[in-house]
């Protein structure tokens, strides 16, 4: 992003598992000590359908609202993307300089100087009945299970958590 950009909302597509997905669905959330986890699934219920699963620290900033609420916003944050080469659809976002963004940014306990100095953006994972957006100062991870039930799948997520 161009530092004369720094106060214009800016969005281009976030390269993830995800991104070109036509339908997704947040099957499951997952809270943990160390990790919030969020499972996606196509919208075909087929016994191989990959299940995704996406991952960010317990303590950074997220919230979920469902499409009715958030179906303008976020046609507002995500209307003017950048262009990129061949896509025509996309799920994942990240946007600089929201409301959402500068406000969790603004409660870091950070000198005026690093604020000024900080990107400030944020992520969004579009669904098709929520969407979830977070700014996380460590990028999230993506996994991607095949094969699996998603009871099964949240079950040893629970587990591995639990060992750490």
């Amino acid at each position: 992003m161009n530092k004369s950009d720094k106060n214009q909302i800016i969005c281009e597509y976030w390269e993830t598992p995800v991104v070109d997905h036509q339908f997704l669905w947040l099957s499951q959330q997952l809270y943990t000590e160390m990790n919030n986890y969020f499972f996606f699934e196509n919208d075909v219920d087929g016994p191989t359908d990959p299940i995704y699963v996406m991952c960010i620290r317990t303590r950074e900033t997220f919230k979920i609202s469902d499409e009715t609420e958030s179906a303008n916003r976020i046609f507002e944050l995500t209307k003017n993307k950048k262009e990129t080469s061949g896509r025509k659809r996309g799920l994942t976002f990240k946007v600089w300089n929201t409301p959402f963004a500068i406000e969790v940014c603004s409660g870091l306990k950070i000198s005026s100087e690093e604020y000024d100095q900080m990107e400030k953006f944020q992520y969004i994972v579009s669904t098709q009945d929520e969407t979830i957006e977070f700014v996380t100062f460590s990028p999230p991870t993506w996994e991607i299970y095949e094969g699996i039930k998603l009871e099964d799948l949240v079950i040893q997520y629970v587990k591995k958590d639990s060992l750490d």
